[in-house]
């Protein structure tokens, strides 16, 4: 730095040479050619947006390139008058004492700077990976579940369940036992494939993200067997699925942080069982938090794991009705 600023000052000294003139010129004729191109362009987008032809965005960026380039307009013909000029001696001044400053050793003091917790390279794989998880969870079990009733149903096997001693709840738990073990077979492949191929870290125990993992596939394949009790087909029972589905996704805050949603739509959020196991997920992985941490998120999966088994069971009926 003090080497640039010792170059100023001696450049001003010597005064302006016939080519630093002449490269001012330049730059000034050039600078009023990109003016004047810059209005035109501003006038006629402007007239098509009058006319309804163009957004108002495109005016917007017109009027951001003509302001630029009256900016730089003023700032080369500033320069070129400068260089006519040459050097005064209160500039002369300015540069041996920006020169001198450069000389003296910087003021101690305390730098702020900005860092990033549990994702300190802001890795965006880091973020989404855990993720992932919970939609690959939905996605799969979701295909065989919601058609676990409707398939009884379909096929006229329900003669066969109607005789046998077994509850609902029984019936229940038996059609969601081995989708819950898929879910399981899902969640250790990819956090296997995200740590050993993404390289994402796993920081908290495993156990807890495995026991989380079971109270989440509970909740979710609760929900969906309701809707197979309720639907008559097994095509209707995948698009109701598909029609639920979709908003949960949006509304976990795997796509869109919820703190950015609306109001009302952050309440509704507080029904949708994904946006309680992407926390816990992202917890374990990214933060190593425990139980002690991610209890609310649990309780409230535990809550909806009961309610909906509740109701599902209370749903099915061993009658061809």
């Amino acid at each position: 730095m003090f080497q640039k600023a010792k170059y100023l000052h001696d450049e001003l000294v010597a005064g302006s040479r016939p080519e630093e003139i002449a490269a001012a010129e330049a730059a000034g004729k050039e600078a009023e050619a990109n003016g004047a191109y810059a209005k035109i362009e501003y006038d006629r987008q402007n007239d098509l947006f009058k006319q309804g032809a163009v957004p108002k965005q495109t005016v917007d960026v017109a009027q951001t390139n003509y302001d630029t380039a009256v900016a730089k307009l003023h700032q080369a013909e500033a320069q070129r008058d400068l260089v006519r000029k040459g050097p005064r001696q209160e500039e002369i001044d300015q540069a041996a004492a920006a020169a001198q400053a450069e000389q003296q050793p910087p003021a101690r003091g305390v730098a702020a700077q900005s860092r990033a917790w549990f994702n300190e390279n802001l890795e965006s794989r880091n973020f989404f990976v855990p993720g992932v998880i919970a939609m690959i969870v939905m996605l799969v079990t979701l295909m065989f579940t919601s058609v676990a009733v409707v398939r009884e149903k379909e096929m006229g096997t329900m003669e066969q369940v109607m005789v046998t001693p077994i509850t609902p709840l029984e019936f229940i738990l038996g059609k969601i036992v081995p989708f819950a073990l898929i879910g399981f077979g899902d969640v250790i492949i990819v956090t296997v494939v995200g740590v050993a191929l993404f390289g994402v870290p796993v920081r908290g125990n495993l156990i807890l993200l495995f026991f989380s993992t079971a109270v989440f596939l509970m909740t979710s394949l609760g929900a969906r067997l309701i809707i197979s009790t309720l639907c008559r087909t097994q095509q209707q029972a995948m698009m109701t699925v598909f029609f639920f589905n979709l908003p949960a996704n949006l509304l976990s805050g795997f796509m869109f942080p919820i703190a950015n949603m609306p109001t009302a739509v952050q309440w509704i959020t507080y029904a949708n069982p994904l946006r309680y196991f992407l926390v816990i997920l992202r917890g374990i992985f990214l933060k190593g938090v425990g139980l002690d941490v991610l209890w609310p998120q649990l309780a409230a999966l535990a809550v909806m794991e009961v309610i909906t088994l509740f109701i599902a069971s209370k749903r099915f009926r061993k009658t061809l009705s």
